[in-house]
């Protein structure tokens, strides 16, 4: 699953980073079937990438378990950051 949150100033920028740090301890004591996230940013654009791998597709529905996700996730608008994402499901063998 690939998250792209676009923020407006570096202070958005850096809020968003810290809580997903924070949030991706929790989803991994929350979630099943979660195996690792990691976060890219491209400070230049104020943009910040979260990709996160998961055993399959329905784990992901997992999240909303999460207490703290679920509420952090209220907050990109009101920060007026943009944010999309998509799941890319795994189709098959690399060969």
């Amino acid at each position: 699953m690939v998250t792209r949150f676009e923020c407006p100033t570096l202070l958005a920028l850096c809020l968003a980073y810290a809580l997903h740090l924070r949030i991706k301890r929790s989803v991994r004591r929350d979630a099943t079937g979660f195996l690792d996230a990691t976060v890219l940013v491209d400070w230049r654009r104020r943009t910040l990438l979260n990709i996160s791998l998961w055993t399959d597709v329905d784990s992901i529905y997992s999240m909303g378990r999460d207490d703290l996700l679920v509420s952090v996730a209220h907050l990109p608008p009101r920060r007026c950051v943009r944010s999309s994402g998509g799941v890319f499901c795994y189709a098959g063998d690399w060969r």
